[in-house]
């Protein structure tokens, strides 16, 4: 839509994403607690002054956010289901790398993430190996599902990661 300078469908897609969130913490809170909970909590995000702002102009932030909460919510599925399979990690190492593409803030996230995941899965487990391995796995994923635009950016510009650390790729 900015191609053909349409402004009014990227505020929209921008508004989903907050729209997006607060349906995801509306899930996670009526399925943990209750229904009003999770109408509370929908209530507190979208109340938020800057999420009513952002929701009216087109930019990333909602769509980090969205993704940066699909992620953790995942990894917190995938954590009190057992560690069973590999569908809730796989489905929050997607979400995080997605969360990469959108906005390099989600380095943040994506750090703690992955530390939190070894942490937990080896107190939880007493398997230290395994949980490094399962952090692995999140790491790589999510770095794959990065890794396009880290190309791009790499082909461009010579710094994958532009325009952060310009001393470092010349």
């Amino acid at each position: 839509p900015l191609y053909f300078h349409n402004d009014i469908i990227p505020n929209f897609i921008h508004m989903a994403f907050g729209i997006g969130t607060a349906w995801l913490i509306y899930i996670y809170l009526s399925n943990r607690l209750d229904r009003a909970a999770g109408l509370l909590g929908t209530l507190i995000f979208i109340s938020t002054p800057i999420v009513l702002r952002m929701s009216t102009v087109a930019y990333v932030d909602l769509g980090l956010i969205f993704f940066t909460t699909a992620a953790v919510l995942s990894f917190f599925r995938w954590r009190t289901e057992g560690y069973k399979g590999f569908k809730w990690l796989f489905i929050s190492s997607v979400a995080i790398g997605l969360a990469l593409g959108t906005k390099y803030n989600a380095l943040i996230a994506w750090f703690f993430l992955s530390l939190s995941i070894v942490f937990f899965y080896s107190r939880d487990t007493d398997k230290q190996w395994k949980a490094v391995g399962y952090g692995a796995i999140f790491f790589l994923v999510s770095l794959i599902v990065f890794s396009p635009w880290l190309v791009k950016n790499l082909l461009l510009t010579g710094n994958p990661l532009f325009p952060l650390f310009k001393d470092v790729f010349n």
